[in-house]
């Protein structure tokens, strides 16, 4: 998680016409989520701004967001901004329905198998598709790919900070 309780939500990638637009990547699948935030902070040069949105929509072919951001009104400052993270305090993120979860609630669980047996601490997310990927790494240093699927996932607790998994047969077999 960012400091001062901000998230990052998506990275600007290349300024985008001649009116100050950027082209953003986003962090979370669900990019409507993004496109109905009204500010994102960004920290430019070791300074945090707030930046407002004055308009938001989907780049041609869907393949990221592009975002006017009040203030921004040309190519160069736009260009300014590039590499750089949108970021969002905690609070004012949208609410997910439940069993969703934002990933930095995620990272960092401990993973037990059905039986209880530690197979160690999930350390990125990766989306692939119409799932995401888990990367868990164990204590030994080993690493496996889980997929985030309802066979395999059978509890997630943000209590405890745990997450019981129900690998597929053969699953962490084929990762030796």
């Amino acid at each position: 998680m960012g400091e001062e309780g901000l998230l990052p939500l998506g990275r600007i990638v290349r300024a985008h016409g001649l009116r100050g637009e950027v082209k953003v990547l986003a962090y979370i699948l669900d990019h409507e989520d993004l496109l109905r935030l009204e500010r994102f902070f960004i920290r430019q040069k070791g300074t945090l701004k707030e930046f407002r949105v004055e308009g938001g929509r989907y780049a041609p072919g869907r393949r990221g967001l592009l975002f006017k951001f009040k203030g921004v009104d040309d190519r160069e400052a736009a260009e300014a901004l590039i590499g750089l993270d949108l970021l969002v305090p905690i609070e004012e993120l949208p609410p997910l329905e439940e069993g969703q979860y934002y990933y930095y609630q995620l990272l960092g669980l401990e993973v037990l198998l059905e039986d209880g047996q530690k197979l160690g601490h999930i350390k990125a997310i990766w989306p692939i598709g119409p799932y995401d990927l888990y990367l868990v790494k164990t204590p030994e240093g080993k690493e496996y790919l889980i997929p985030a699927v309802e066979e395999v996932i059978l509890a997630i607790d943000l209590q405890r900070k745990q997450i019981r998994i129900r690998p597929l047969p053969g699953l962490l077999e084929a990762q030796e």
